[in-house]
């Protein structure tokens, strides 16, 4: 599903490869962010100069979670551009390395932080300016 980062603001999807993509490929899971078209595109700033914070919540307490950030203004490539209205999503910026598959699988009744619960992950985008 896609997201706003605020009312009228920039249309994003968050990609999440539980394989691991490019360098992370089948250690780590990867995890990245796309703009998309919108519907208030034409009122906004372009290119996206955003650093947008994505986190991997800790289902076991509000503390722990693996966060990492992502900075538009300095994203080559055309990355941070407008998405022409014929395309579903541009580019992708994220992190290929977000965190080990290791990590994720934790013994359910260890003192681990735990990030998968009944095999499911949470994200959450905290920060976007």
């Amino acid at each position: 599903d896609h997201f706003y980062t605020h009312n009228n603001g920039y249309k994003m999807q968050l990609y999440v490869n539980t394989n691991g993509e490019s360098s992370g490929k089948d250690t780590h899971l990867s995890v990245y962010l796309y703009i998309m078209p919108g519907d208030n595109d034409d009122s906004l700033k372009w290119p996206l100069d955003y650093t947008i914070t994505t986190q991997l919540l800790n289902w076991s307490s509000d503390s722990n979670h693996v966060e990492k950030t992502v900075n538009y203004s300095i994203a080559g490539d055309g990355i941070a551009d407008r998405v022409d209205a014929s395309k579903t999503r541009g580019g992708g910026l994220g992190h290929s390395q977000f965190v080990l598959l290791s990590e994720l699988t934790a013994p359910t009744n260890s003192s681990a932080d735990q990030f998968m619960n009944d095999n499911k992950l949470c994200f959450r985008i905290v920060n976007a300016t």
